[in-house]
């Protein structure tokens, strides 16, 4: 996990990309950070429905991930789910990220609709 995110520093992300890949994130006191960054090296990747796994994971675990974190999962998942075709899941993500963080990053590009 070090290795994939000192790679993301050089700016790497293929070869993070390829670390993540072959590590098991779902334990670890960073998993749902390394879950949620894995997810979104995914998505770029254009592999959405593993994607979509990581995401969800993220947004199942209730403690110790930070609020900006779950923002991050819920945006990556509407992403994804609507570039899969899931145009129903990707509005209730909308819709979801909307009402838990009005203020979020993602709150003025999802205001405006799908």
């Amino acid at each position: 996990a070090a290795r994939a995110q000192a790679l993301l520093l050089t700016g790497d992300k293929w070869g993070a990309l390829a670390v993540f890949d072959r590590l098991s994130l779902a334990q670890g006191g960073q998993a749902g950070e390394l879950l949620l960054l894995r997810g979104e090296l995914r998505s770029l990747a254009g592999r959405c429905p593993e994607a979509l796994s990581d995401f969800a994971m993220v947004l199942r675990q209730t403690a110790g991930i930070p609020p900006q974190q779950r923002a991050r999962a819920l945006y990556g998942q509407a992403s994804c789910r609507a570039r899969t075709g899931d145009a129903a899941g990707a509005e209730q993500d909308r819709q979801r990220y909307l009402r838990e963080y009005p203020d979020g990053p993602a709150g003025k590009l999802l205001r405006s609709g799908p």
